[in-house]
């Protein structure tokens, strides 16, 4: 036995002699129960001191490393069983492009697709923690206008004429009704499976509530934003929108008559004959803007911006609905504004690149 375990062994003794006296057992039952001398628990007893509680522990530290050490060189490494694992960027790369290629494929189905096609075994529930990590939604689709060959080319044209001529688009108000529906704004709810009280259900009116706004943008101004008939035609265009909005009496003093232009759509109440007429005597209006084109008006952005925030004031009849348009409209911010505007040239470049092709849900 070699001096360090001599001593290890010694302090061990002195520990179990403490801790059976501090149990309140005399001297010569502890020499008993030890199989030692009374002298030598007497000797043991006056030597402790707190240092045999550290050597003891370190000791013991220092040897279990060196076991577990001498164990685990000794151990000969297993060599993996089964299929090789696949690399986790082609796990990635595989999930995506079979989603790609059937958007309406669930996870289960996807799952088992990769199994047979794949030899990946593979859950529903990881099939669905990959597309979400990969940024996959399952939402309804996006809307863009359908387009005709006829449509693209003018789209197309309008662009190609518009970047040649260098059009300064700051100068132009962009015009636009839409429509703010009650219903659709009341987002989702939190509810259980099976609730049928009242707080889970919505009613629905067989004929939605909603009010059409009418408003206008420019890089230095905002329309008043009006509130259309249920029906617009020639005459309420002119008389109970166009010429309340003050866009004439503002863009006059702005820019002066005839040296700004007014852009509206296609629509048949802005472009009767008697609309036409009547502006005329007005203004100058951009002409030849394509059919079927909203995602050309940056104003139509500026209604998306508006939905989500009225939304999350959850307005619960047309009163509540109006007021709060109203004051959503009154604040935007004008850098919104600025950008909204600006995106016109990038927007006309990438209708040439697309060769005249929807640009939805690149603005």
């Amino acid at each position: 036995m070699n001096q360090i375990e001599q001593e290890i062994n010694e302090r061990i003794l002195k520990l179990k002699i403490v801790k059976l006296r501090k149990r309140g057992l005399s001297r010569s039952k502890v020499a008993l129960k030890l199989g030692i001398t009374i002298k030598k628990v007497r000797y043991w007893e006056n030597k402790f001191d707190l240092k045999g509680y550290f050597f003891i522990y370190f000791s013991l530290c220092y040897y279990s490393v060196l076991i577990f050490f001498f164990i685990f060189r000794t151990l000969e490494p297993t060599k993996p069983t089964g299929r090789k694992p696949i690399k986790t960027q082609e796990i990635l790369d595989i999930i995506e492009i079979e989603t790609k290629n059937d958007r309406k494929l669930s996870c289960d189905r996807l799952s088992n697709l990769l199994k047979e096609s794949h030899d990946i075994g593979m859950s529903g529930t990881s099939v669905w923690r990959i597309r979400k990590a990969l940024k996959f939604k399952y939402k309804a689709p996006k809307v863009k206008p359908k387009l005709t060959e006829q449509s693209k080319m003018k789209r197309l044209e309008f662009a190609q004429y518009h970047l040649e001529k260098q059009t300064n688009w700051k100068t132009v108000v962009f015009t636009d009704e839409t429509w703010f529906y009650l219903e659709s704004l009341n987002g989702f709810i939190w509810r259980q499976w099976g609730e049928n009280d009242d707080s889970v259900y919505r009613e629905k009116e067989k004929y939605g509530k909603k009010i059409m706004f009418f408003g206008g943008i420019n890089s230095n101004w905002m329309s008043t934003l009006i509130k259309c008939p249920k029906i617009v035609n020639s005459e309420s265009y002119q008389n109970n929108i166009i010429s309340r909005c003050k866009v004439f009496s503002d863009m006059d003093k702005e820019y002066g008559q005839w040296n700004w232009i007014l852009m509206q759509d296609g629509a048949p109440a802005h472009t009767s004959n008697s609309t036409k007429e009547y502006l005329s005597n007005k203004c100058l209006v951009l002409k030849n803007w394509p059919p079927n084109s909203p995602d050309l008006n940056p104003i139509e952005n500026l209604w998306g911006i508006m939905g989500r925030r009225i939304s999350k004031e959850s307005p619960n009849t047309e009163r509540k609905l109006e007021v709060i348009v109203r004051k959503v409209w009154k604040n935007i911010e004008w850098e919104v504004i600025e950008n909204l505007i600006n995106s016109m040239e990038k927007r006309l470049r990438l209708v040439v690149e697309l060769n005249g092709e929807s640009i939805n849900g690149y603005f």
